[in-house]
C-alpha cells in the first residue's frame, strides 16, 4: 500500500514557517527525508502525509509552543493562501454552505480517508459536527482539530457570519468516539 499522501496547498505554510525561523531545532522533529520537500519548491502535488504530520508537530512544539490557541490563530492567518487554490470554500453563498465545502474538499487534500464528518444542522447560524478520524490517538489529532477550527472561524467571516463561536463537546483523541464540534456565529 502507498503512502498516505496530502496537497501541497497544506504543506506550504509548514515550510514557510520552517525557513523563516531557522534558529529552532527543527532535527528533533523533522527526518532527513523532510528536507529536500521543505526547501523545495512546493506546489499544489502530493506529498508524504508523514512529512505533513511532523511539519504539523514540529512547528506545534517548537512555535506555538504547545499553545492550541496559538495554532488556531496562524490556521485563520495562513487559511486564505490555502483556500486560495479551493475557491468553493470562501466563495460560498452562506457559512453553512462554506463549512459543508471545507469538509468536502477534504478527499482532494487527502489521498486517504483522514477523517468521516457528519453536519448536524441545528439552524442557518448553527451547525454541529461530527469528526471521526482514522487515526484517533496520534498526537497530531488534538492541534489538527484547533487547526481546523481555525479555518472554521475564517471561512465563516470570509462567507459573511460574524463572531463564530466553536466548542469542542467531544475530543476524540480522549478515547471517545467522536469529535463533536458546536459551531454558531452572528
Amino acid at each position: 500500500m502507498a503512502e498516505p499522501q496530502v496537497k501541497g496547498a497544506l504543506l506550504l505554510p509548514y515550510q514557510k514557517l520552517i525557513l523563516e525561523n531557522k534558529g529552532l531545532n527543527w532535527q528533533e522533529y523533522l527526518k532527513e527525508e523532510d528536507w529536500p520537500i521543505i526547501n523545495g519548491k512546493i506546489l499544489n502535488l502530493w506529498y508524504p502525509f508523514s512529512t505533513f504530520e511532523r511539519c504539523g508537530l514540529a512547528t506545534f512544539n517548537l512555535l506555538a509552543q504547545k499553545d492550541l490557541n496559538a495554532v488556531k490563530a496562524w490556521a485563520k492567518k495562513t487559511a486564505d493562501e490555502i483556500f486560495s487554490h479551493y475557491k468553493m470554500v470562501i466563495e460560498a453563498a452562506n457559512p453553512t454552505s462554506g463549512i459543508e465545502n471545507l469538509f468536502a474538499i477534504r478527499k482532494v487534500l487527502f489521498d486517504f480517508n483522514l477523517f468521516e464528518v457528519a453536519i448536524e444542522k441545528i439552524n442557518t447560524k448553527h451547525i454541529k459536527t461530527t469528526l471521526t478520524t482514522a487515526l484517533p490517538h496520534k498526537q497530531g489529532v488534538e492541534p489538527f482539530t484547533w487547526q481546523v477550527i481555525g479555518w472554521l472561524e475564517f471561512i465563516i467571516e470570509k462567507t459573511g457570519g460574524k463572531n463564530p463561536t466553536i466548542e469542542i463537546l467531544a475530543k476524540q483523541w480522549l478515547f471517545v468516539p467522536n469529535t463533536i464540534l458546536e459551531i454558531k456565529w452572528e
